[in-house]
């Protein structure tokens, strides 16, 4: 058991300085990336498990460019679609 023991801790010793030296050669994750996924948490609750894919992506879309868009925008977009007649 000992011997084991000697054995998996020479190994990660090993890992250990290979392990360093790629840290010069991987990118960092960028914060949008992370802030994507935190957003695709809040927005793919268990309640809303049944959402489309489509939808999902809608709503992220949305989501990411918030700055785009404000109660005017929906309102306005929601006045031209109500004002649509259905094709025949």
């Amino acid at each position: 058991m000992l011997k084991r023991y000697l054995e998996i801790k020479a190994a990660a010793k090993q890992v250990g300085h290979s392990y360093d030296a790629l840290l010069f050669h991987v990118l960092p994750t960028s914060n949008r990336c992370g802030r994507l996924f935190s957003q695709a948490k809040t927005v793919l609750t268990p309640h809303q498990s049944a959402l489309l894919p489509i939808h999902f992506d809608m709503i992220m879309f949305l989501k990411a460019n918030r700055q785009y868009w404000d109660r005017r925008t929906v309102a306005t977009a929601e006045a031209l679609l109500s004002n649509q007649q259905p094709a025949q």
